[in-house]
């Protein structure tokens, strides 16, 4: 899978790829074998560190007020070994680092061409309490809550819901599943914790950003698990959280922008060793968005793959989705080992910089 994405991305994106030391001559031999040496580093960490293959969510990439360069990181991230990360490859470019307050993680942040849309659930006040349910887009915070990742030049709205969104810690297991076997049980709203008001807790993987439309609106794509159902043929689950992403949607038409509609399966994955049927959101909208000028390109995971074939027609709906608002598109691999794991593409990778200025061509360990 891994080399699939590198495979995917061609010229000329380059790569910085973090890995463990003893994975090295690995890397380099796919580098090699994909024709990438002059456009991809590869930097290696102790093998003993602990980081997950998220590279969106550790750190987030910022410019200063001067046009310095500069990676942030949240003093409560989830992994120590993110720190190594953040810290090495700050080092490596020659940015500065900087830890912050607060939990924010790049996963609940996209960023339009003047606006950035914030997951509510990252925006603790100083008291370390959450927006108010009934929070919506278009509403800002205050520069004592968001100081430190402030763009003067974007306007920051809330992505939240004023439905009610069950937390995974009061829900772990919804109900027996008899109709599995004895002793199966279902496992629903994962990631969600409780007093969420996102129905996902990344907001990424419920909402795309596709560019401006010729009246000067924002166009965003929001993710519809009963669109999935339909067009599959099944029916909805009652889990799905269908109420949350409409309401989410209607809330961003409310605040002026154009939003469509993209199909987000509802599927599960089956631990029988534990008897719990695992479900998840197959996510596209968890996808790698281009738009320079008048060029525009998607890079989208795919699910119609193994006992999941019946998802091929909405790997097919959304690339044409995508196609109708002018996008070249780049299918990629099966994305259920990520997916069930509750990440997809954009999780695994992280832009760092748009430029035509890199020094590629050698590996550094």
């Amino acid at each position: 899978m891994f080399r699939d994405v590198l495979r995917a991305f061609g010229a000329p994106v380059r790569f910085l790829v973090v890995t463990h030391h003893e994975g090295v001559d690995l890397l380099a031999e796919w580098v090699r074998d994909l024709g990438m040496v002059d456009r991809t580093r590869v930097v290696s960490v102790p093998d003993q560190t602990k980081f997950s293959v998220w590279a969106q969510d550790s750190f987030i990439v910022c410019s200063d007020s001067q046009g310095g360069r500069l990676i942030l990181q949240p003093l409560n991230h989830e992994h120590p070994g993110e720190t190594v990360i953040a810290r090495t490859v700050a080092e490596f470019l020659g940015w500065d680092y900087r830890q912050v307050p607060g939990r924010l993680q790049s996963g609940n942040v996209l960023v339009g061409d003047d606006f950035w849309l914030m997951g509510a659930d990252s925006a603790e006040k100083p008291s370390g309490e959450l927006p108010r349910p009934d929070q919506e887009p278009g509403a800002t915070t205050t520069e004592e809550e968001t100081e430190f990742v402030l763009d003067a030049t974007r306007t920051m709205h809330l992505v939240s819901s004023d439905r009610p969104v069950p937390g995974f810690e009061e829900e772990l297991l919804l109900r027996d599943a008899g109709e599995l076997g004895s002793g199966w049980q279902e496992a629903v709203y994962r990631g969600n914790r409780v007093g969420t008001t996102q129905p996902i807790f990344h907001v990424d993987s419920f909402i795309s950003l596709a560019g401006r439309e010729p009246d000067g609106r924002y166009r965003i794509l929001v993710g519809d698990p009963a669109l999935a159902a339909r067009t599959i043929g099944t029916d909805l689950p009652e889990h799905a959280l269908q109420d949350v992403f409409d309401r989410v949607a209607f809330l961003f038409e409310r605040a002026g922008l154009v939003v469509s509609r993209v199909p987000l399966p509802l599927v599960y994955h089956d631990n029988k060793l534990t008897r719990v049927r695992h479900w998840y959101f197959a996510s596209y909208n968890n996808a790698i968005v281009e738009i320079v000028g008048d060029s525009k390109r998607v890079w989208l995971p795919t699910y119609g793959h193994g006992k999941w074939k019946v998802l091929v027609s909405t790997d097919e709906m959304v690339r044409d989705v995508w196609r109708g608002l002018g996008f070249e598109t780049r299918t990629l691999t099966d994305f259920h080992p990520f997916a069930s794991n509750l990440g997809s593409l954009r999780c695994m990778a992280k832009c760092l910089e748009r430029s035509d200025e890199f020094d590629a061509g050698r590996v550094e360990s």
